[in-house]
């Protein structure tokens, strides 16, 4: 488990913000509204807390928020970092994003800006990264352009 304030350091990065874009950009949405959206269509209503239970997205469940958070990924972050998860805030999502790419191994190279190494070892994690199993269209020539057009540097 990374330590907290590595995470709660890597967030006030301009490398940080701009990944958070990166993965927001297959997501979910840049707009504020990306911390409500549920998966396949829909929001949220309340940002207080994570909206479903603790159980397998098998029971109904969707990914919801700007990271796409299904419940059990959810649930192991509130577990590992109750301090920083204790609602679904944007903060807590931001957090949240940056703590499941410290736990790919990732953390590091996004704050180098190596972005290719992180996208390679972070597309178990946000299937809609390029090269993943659930994307289409999303490439690493567009997410080097969304890195960079929020202010990530290589």
């Amino acid at each position: 488990m990374t330590p907290r304030n590595e995470i709660i350091g890597a967030l006030g990065t301009a490398n940080g913000k701009a990944w958070i874009h990166v993965i927001r950009h297959g997501e979910s949405s840049h707009t504020p509204n990306a911390y409500y959206m549920i998966s396949g269509g829909g929001s949220i209503d309340s940002l207080d807390k994570y909206p479903w239970p603790d159980e397998s997205t098998t029971k109904g469940w969707k990914a919801v928020g700007a990271g796409q958070f299904i419940p059990h990924t959810w649930y192991g972050l509130q577990r590992q970092y109750p301090d920083d998860c204790k609602d679904f805030s944007p903060y807590a999502q931001d957090f949240g994003i940056l703590a499941l790419t410290a736990g790919r191994g990732a953390l590091q190279d996004v704050l180098n800006g190596d972005i290719v190494t992180a996208i390679r070892k972070c597309r178990e994690e946000w299937t809609s990264l390029p090269g993943a199993a659930e994307n289409k269209k999303y490439t690493v020539e567009m997410a080097l352009h969304v890195f960079k057009e929020w202010g990530g540097g290589m």
